[in-house]
């Protein structure tokens, strides 16, 4: 699996489970829609009083999976988590996710914040076989 087939199979799940590290130091993890890639950084968003802010926070350390349960495949990525404060990316992803203006008004947004993962390390397994390590 190449990084161009890692991005694909990002797009075509496009629900991913992010776990991070709660404030009592143990997992959290939670169902999210993560497919928007650019560059070579993962973007999703989340509400601003959502726990997984503070979380995010206090460590900002991540990992996502996202699982084909058909073919028991999964694709792992670790990385550090950042918020997005450049307005253009800001826009982008929003145009980019219509799924933002069908659940909040344009008045809304500024109750969302927008975060990118910088993938560290990625692990693929294509079925009930040990992970591989795939460059990014």
């Amino acid at each position: 699996m190449d990084r161009q087939q890692v991005i694909e199979y990002i797009k075509d799940v496009k629900f991913g489970y992010l776990a991070t590290i709660g404030l009592d130091n143990t997992p959290s993890v939670r169902p999210m829609g993560i497919h928007t890639v650019y560059s070579n950084q993962l973007y999703f968003f989340t509400m601003k009083n959502s726990p997984k802010v503070m979380e995010i926070n206090n460590k900002p350390v991540a990992e996502i999976v996202w699982a084909k349960h058909d073919e028991q495949s999964q694709l792992r990525i670790k990385g550090n988590i950042e918020p997005v404060n450049d307005e253009d990316i800001q826009q982008q992803f929003i145009k980019d996710n219509p799924i933002i203006d069908l659940i909040l008004p344009k008045d809304a947004q500024r109750l969302i914040d927008i975060y990118r993962l910088k993938p560290e390390r990625i692990f693929f397994s294509p079925g009930l076989v040990p992970y591989e390590e795939i460059p990014w």
